[in-house]
């Protein structure tokens, strides 16, 4: 297998041999040829005791920045459990960078699972992402199950508060990073 040479007669014939290269590496970009595994503001646990030990709210949403970097296709998200699982139920979402719902778990929520694992939440629909800056958030309908928040980071974190739980609206992204309120999450 040897280096094949282009044969280039003039200037607009290398402009368009270029742009002939450009189209066949863009049709090749198709979501869900790269890993889909991506955590939230790039915090990976190195434990299943990392970050802060975090009680559910009903009416708040723990939201977290993701950076995608190519076309990635989301199935869903999953996130840390904390200390306590199993009695209260759990929604995935993902927003835009400003803020709008873009896909989400079912709304009646999925039973939060063992202590001290990763509990994956299927979105409703899959969703073709594309390079950009995203929110997730974790929502959940009681008090009694915990999840696992950043305890420290660098990127947008924080807690939306005045929600209820299985009713998703568009929010305000947080701008700054609030320890302990971003959760422990990563796409697949």
């Amino acid at each position: 297998m040897g280096v094949q040479k282009l044969a280039v007669t003039s200037g607009e014939d290398w402009i368009a041999r270029l742009q002939n290269v450009e189209n066949d590496l863009q049709a090749s970009e198709v979501t869900s040829l790269r890993g889909t595994h991506i955590y939230a503001g790039e915090f990976v646990p190195q434990t299943t005791t990392t970050g802060t030990d975090t009680a559910g709210v009903a009416t708040q949403i723990w939201v977290g920045e993701l950076r995608i970097g190519s076309n990635t296709l989301l199935t869903g998200l999953s996130y840390l459990i904390g200390s306590v699982g199993g009695t209260d139920k759990a929604i995935a979402i993902l927003y835009d960078s400003a803020g709008n719902v873009l896909a989400n778990s079912a709304l009646a929520g999925t039973t939060v699972g063992t202590t001290a694992t990763m509990q994956r939440l299927p979105f409703v629909t899959a969703y073709a992402a594309g390079p950009g800056l995203y929110y997730v958030g974790i929502s959940t309908n009681g008090t009694t199950a915990k999840l696992r928040t950043q305890a420290f980071g660098d990127t947008n974190a924080g807690v939306i508060t005045g929600q209820t739980f299985g009713t998703l609206a568009a929010i305000t992204p947080p701008s700054t990073f609030t320890a302990s309120q971003a959760p422990v999450v990563m796409t697949y």
